[in-house]
């Protein structure tokens, strides 16, 4: 029996390719999940999906937090509108967070967590700032939350300060680490075409893996990023195609993909995770110990260096902040823009 003959026959059958680009199958529906082992149509595939029909799926628990306590408000919040139009991946960390919480303070009253509770809980991960200011920030939400609900009148979350740190980021490409890629992944390889993406689009790794020969028009390429998708407004970036990139996706002679980047197999990549650790494995045979990332700001830190404004950095990357911005150029070139500061000078002294 052939893969897709068996696969048409059989309901609940869930197919993805994991972050090795194997093709793994899962049986799927409400309140059950199983994995199925093999191939369509085998002995062993077949029995695990005939075990998992026959196993009815667990039953929808009713929730036992009792109403005003904080696993109540965890739950009415994770239900919310608001909580649900953020990305998965923001779902993802702030529910961790949520769960954390809740395992000491589910049953404690919404309505007698005061300013002292919260300073003492960020306090408490202060080792941590990143984690302790996460946490800040989820709870600032939940209760933003409850007063909508009428739980409480006021955020004690207001009066509590950030914990302030200094976020080292994603270190910037150097020009000695773009010729390194570049002479061990020339142009015509898959690891290349991928390095045009992130440094000649300047977009994150999630958006350069869904780009595709439908997003080109007019010699540009169209991009809403991924992070804005759910807002009201999403933005949309078209960013002219580079020569290099073009060059690129011509060598790999794309036919028949809807994405440029596929895995070994053809296939698009399943996420973003997928795709950086098999970039990262690219990168490190070229010597180089840079993430993905870097790529990005390397892009801004080229324009910045060529005398080109925020205005012009913020129209190719998307960001917002002119703080966004001043992060992503820190890796320009001191020596070369203060040798052209002074040539300015000069110029405006003759004149």
């Amino acid at each position: 029996m052939g893969l897709d003959v068996t696969l048409l026959s059989l309901r609940y059958i869930h197919r993805f390719y994991d972050r090795h680009g194997k093709l793994r199958f899962y049986f799927r529906r409400k309140g059950q999940k199983v994995r199925l082992p093999g191939a369509p149509g085998s002995r062993e595939f077949m029995e695990a999906y005939q075990a998992a029909l026959n196993k009815a799926p667990k039953p929808k628990q009713r929730s036992d937090a009792v109403p005003g306590t904080m696993k109540a408000l965890a739950i009415s919040w994770k239900a919310s509108a608001r909580f649900r139009n953020t990305s998965p991946a923001t779902q993802r960390v702030y529910g961790r967070i949520v769960d954390a919480l809740i395992a000491t303070h589910g049953d404690k009253r919404v309505s007698a967590l005061e300013r002292r509770h919260i300073a003492r809980m960020v306090d408490a991960k202060a080792a941590t700032p990143a984690a302790a200011n996460r946490l800040r920030s989820v709870l600032h939400l939940m209760m933003k939350h409850a007063m909508r609900e009428q739980l409480r009148a006021d955020d004690p979350t207001l009066p509590i300060e950030r914990v302030q740190y200094h976020k080292k980021g994603f270190p910037t490409w150097t020009e000695e680490d773009i010729a390194a890629f570049e002479t061990r992944w020339p142009l015509g390889t898959r690891e290349y075409l991928a390095f045009a993406l992130l440094l000649y689009t300047a977009q994150r790794r999630s958006d350069v893996i869904r780009m595709g020969p439908k997003d080109v028009k007019d010699n540009a390429i169209l991009v809403t990023p991924q992070k804005t998708e759910r807002l009201d407004e999403p933005v949309k970036l078209l960013i002219p195609m580079h020569p290099e990139l073009a060059a690129a996706i011509k060598a790999c002679e794309l036919s028949g993909t809807s994405t440029f980047l596929v895995t070994r197999l053809g296939q698009p990549f399943a996420s973003g995770n997928a795709f950086y650790n098999w970039f990262i494995e690219c990168v490190r045979a070229a010597g180089v110990s840079k993430s993905p990332h870097g790529l990005r700001k390397a892009a801004a830190r080229r324009v910045a260096e060529d005398g080109g404004t925020v205005h012009h950095i913020k129209s190719l990357t998307g960001h917002k902040t002119l703080s966004e911005i001043q992060r992503y150029t820190e890796g320009v070139q001191q020596e070369s823009m203060a040798r052209a500061a002074v040539d300015m000078m000069r110029g405006a002294r003759k004149k």
